[in-house]
Order: structure tokens, then sequence, then C-alpha cells
């Protein structure tokens, strides 16, 4: 059911802080990133992989392959 995953997905990604990039994405840091541009785009790519993974972990395989 549609509904019911995507409710918990949300709960999931909003108690794992991920809801924002889910809902807004990021940006790319550019050709020429400093250190703190270089800093929010790591974190954010790694708010990207964990919600990717809480998203593997909670569909079956036949779904799985999709994402």
């Amino acid at each position: 059911n549609w509904d019911r995953w995507s409710a918990l997905m949300r709960s999931l990604f909003g108690a794992q802080d991920v809801i924002d990039l889910m809902t807004n994405g990021y940006e790319d840091s550019g050709a020429n990133p400093n250190d703190a541009q270089r800093n929010t785009f790591k974190e954010a790519k790694k708010k990207d992989c964990k919600a990717l993974f809480y998203i593997q972990q909670n569909v079956d395989s036949q779904h799985f392959e999709k994402i």
C-alpha cells in the first residue's frame, strides 16, 4: 500500500533528519568550492546516501531494482 509506505518513509526521514534533503534536494558545490561549501556538500551527499539506504531497506526485491 503506497499511502502506508509513504507515511512510514516520511516519519523515518523526519526522525533521521533527512526529510529536508528528500523534499528540496541539494546543490552541487560548483567548480571552485571553499571549505564551507565542500563540507556542506559532503554532509548533503551523506544524508542523500542515508535516505537511499532507508528506502532500499524498506522495499521488496521486486521494487529494489527500480530504485
